[in-house]
């Protein structure tokens, strides 16, 4: 009966250990990390992992290809005020609530607190407006 209570233990602890952060958890402090959904294929999904990584940015990596990460995506968007139509290239990358589309590294920098002068770019997608309606 130890031994069962034993092993119980250890594969709990390390499912809780193995698992990320909740980024999506409501009533939360803004977590100091960033979710990038991406593909194999993908050039600039590439390039933007280096530049987290070389800014020490934390991030969590999701496969945009894969059904259920597509569809938590979707649920987010909706969520978050986005429209999940517009969700069609890659990277994606969220950010405190928000959602870059595209590398925009000064974007993430920006919602991440780490530079404050800031113009918002065509990548951005505000809740309710395309891109093209986005004012400089």
């Amino acid at each position: 009966m130890k031994q069962l209570l034993l092993i119980f233990l250890i594969a709990l602890f390390a499912t809780i250990s193995c698992s990320a952060p909740n980024y999506y958890e409501k009533n939360h402090d803004e977590p100091e990390y960033v979710v990038i959904y991406s593909t194999s294929w993908c050039g600039w999904c590439k390039v933007a992992k280096d530049f987290f990584e070389k800014n020490n940015i934390t991030y969590i990596e999701k496969n945009f290809e894969d059904p259920s990460d597509r569809k938590e995506l979707m649920e987010l968007a909706k969520e978050w005020g986005y429209d999940p139509a517009k969700l069609n290239g890659v990277p994606i990358i969220l950010v405190k609530r928000k959602i870059v589309i595209g590398y925009n590294p000064k974007r993430i920098l920006s919602l991440l607190g780490r530079v404050s002068d800031f113009t918002w770019g065509h990548d951005m997608i505000t809740p309710g407006l395309s891109p093209v309606e986005l004012v400089e």
